[in-house]
C-alpha cells in the first residue's frame, strides 16, 4: 500500500523521468523563446526594462494556458484578450514624436 501511494504521488521511477523529460522540454522551450525576445529587446521591438527570460516565462505561461483553457472553454474573446494581453505586455514602449 506504501509503495502504491508513493507512485500516486510521483515518488516512483518511473513519474521521475518523465518529470524530468517534461522539465527539460520545458526548459528548451523557455530558453528559444527567451533567445527571441532578447533579439527583439535588440532591435527595440520589445520592452528592454524587463529580463528576456522573464518575459519569456510570460509567454510561455501564456500559451500553455490557453492550452488548458482551449480544452474547458470556446469562448475565442477570452483568448484573444489573453493573447492581446500577453504582446501588450512585450511590446516596447512607443516613444513620443519630436
Amino acid at each position: 500500500m506504501l509503495r502504491d501511494q508513493r507512485r500516486d504521488r510521483g515518488g516512483g521511477p518511473r513519474p521521475r523521468r518523465r518529470q524530468k523529460v517534461v522539465r527539460r522540454t520545458f526548459d528548451r522551450v523557455e530558453d528559444a523563446i527567451r533567445t527571441v525576445v532578447a533579439q527583439g529587446q535588440d532591435a527595440g521591438e520589445f520592452r528592454a526594462d524587463t529580463d528576456a527570460r522573464t518575459l519569456a516565462r510570460q509567454v510561455q505561461s501564456a500559451y500553455y494556458g490557453l492550452r488548458v483553457l482551449s480544452r474547458v472553454q470556446d469562448r475565442r474573446a477570452h483568448s484573444l484578450s489573453t493573447v492581446r494581453a500577453t504582446l501588450d505586455a512585450l511590446a516596447a514602449p512607443a516613444t513620443a514624436a519630436p
